[in-house]
C-alpha cells in the first residue's frame, strides 16, 4: 500500500521515518521548511509545519510520548542545527549549533542511551561533529574529518553506553 500523507508541493530531501511503540509511524521531512506527518486516533494523516526555514537532514527518535527531532535549518550565516522536542502541535525548539559551515547536505543521526540522553552526529566544515545532551545542555566535539557526509549515517548507543557511529563519505 502506498500512501501520500502530504500532497503539498515542495517535498524534497530525505525524510526521517520512525515508528513508536504504539506501532504508529511519524514522518519528518523537508518541504519548504520541516514538516511532520502523523496519524491521528482515527487513522487519518495530520500534517504540520515545525519550521518554515529551508531544512535538510532530519533525524528523529521517540522517548516515551516525546519526539526528539534534529535537523539543519536556514541558509548561509543563519544556518543552525535545531532540536525540537514534543508531540504534535506542542513543540519546544532550541539551537544546538549555529554555524554557516553546517553542510547543506548534512545528514544528522540521533540516538538515545538507556538513561534517555540524546547523542547526535552531523557535518560542519568538512568535519564530523558529535554532540550529547547528557550533561543537561548540548555539548559538541569534533569527531573526525570527511569531505562529505552521505546517506549512510548511522548512530547507535549500546547497552554499556558506548556510542557507535558509521558514515559513508570521502576524505
Amino acid at each position: 500500500v502506498v500512501e501520500v500523507p502530504d500532497s503539498k508541493p515542495g517535498a524534497n530531501g530525505y525524510p526521517a521515518l520512525e515508528v513508536g511503540a504504539d506501532g504508529i509511524a511519524d514522518i519528518f521531512y523537508p518541504s519548504n521548511g520541516l514538516r511532520h506527518a502523523a496519524r491521528d486516533k482515527n487513522g487519518a494523516w495530520q500534517v504540520e509545519s515545525l519550521d518554515n526555514r529551508p531544512a535538510a537532514g532530519p533525524s528523529a527518535v521517540r522517548i516515551g510520548d516525546t519526539w526528539h527531532v534534529i535537523w539543519r535549518a536556514g541558509t548561509g550565516k543563519d544556518t543552525e542545527l535545531v532540536h525540537a522536542s514534543g508531540a504534535t502541535g506542542k513543540w519546544v525548539m532550541a539551537t544546538i549549533d549555529k554555524n554557516s559551515q553546517i553542510g547543506s547536505t548534512s545528514v544528522t543521526a540521533v540516538a538515545r542511551d538507556k538513561a534517555g540522553h540524546l547523542h547526535l552526529i552531523y557535518r560542519r566544515s568538512n568535519r564530523v561533529w558529535y554532540g550529547t545532551d547528557k550533561f543537561g545542555k548540548w555539548s559538541l566535539v569534533q569527531a573526525g574529518y570527511t569531505e562529505s557526509l552521505y546517506l549512510a549515517n548511522s548512530l547507535r548507543v549500546d547497552d554499556n553506553g558506548v556510542v557507535h557511529h558509521l558514515h559513508a563519505g570521502s576524505s
